[in-house]
């Protein structure tokens, strides 16, 4: 059986490891469910942190397939729960909180390695219609600015 070159063998394990989150781990706050992101953006346009951490964060951590998988899921959930409500209302609560919810990803996906474009492309998806909603630009503002 041939062995791989060092490089390649050394290239593999890093591959390995940024797949299984490596020291890139998603917090664990960053498993909560949609009921939870929808309670902690009643916040926004303040802060919004689930057990101290930014959503931005959990988005900017997500590398591992199974954690991109579960995040998305549970982003997209939050979203669509709030986008009925945002149509309905487009400067009500729920049109700056889904707002915020897009903003903070947003924030969280500049600085990942490209894995949550899906992500970003559903919850665009959910938040359509909503161009010129002032409660959803300025709850995409400030989770731009502190999600």
């Amino acid at each position: 059986m041939r062995s791989l070159p060092p490089v390649t063998a050394g290239l593999a394990a890093v591959a390995t490891l940024a797949a299984c989150g490596g020291s890139h781990s998603l917090p664990a706050a960053c498993r909560a469910d949609s009921g939870a992101i929808v309670a902690a953006l009643r916040s926004a346009p303040g802060p919004v942190a689930i057990d101290g951490v930014r959503l931005s964060r959990c988005v900017e951590r997500t590398f591992a397939p199974g954690d991109v998988q579960f995040l998305g899921g549970t982003l997209v959930e939050a979203a669509s729960r709030l986008s009925g409500r945002a149509r309905a209302r487009p400067e009500g609560e729920s049109a700056l909180e889904l707002g915020y919810l897009v903003g903070a990803a947003r924030r969280g996906a500049g600085h990942n390695t490209g894995v949550v474009e899906e992500l970003m492309r559903r919850l665009d998806q959910e938040s359509a219609g909503l161009a010129r909603s002032r409660a959803f630009a300025r709850g995409r503002d400030a989770g731009r600015a502190h999600g």
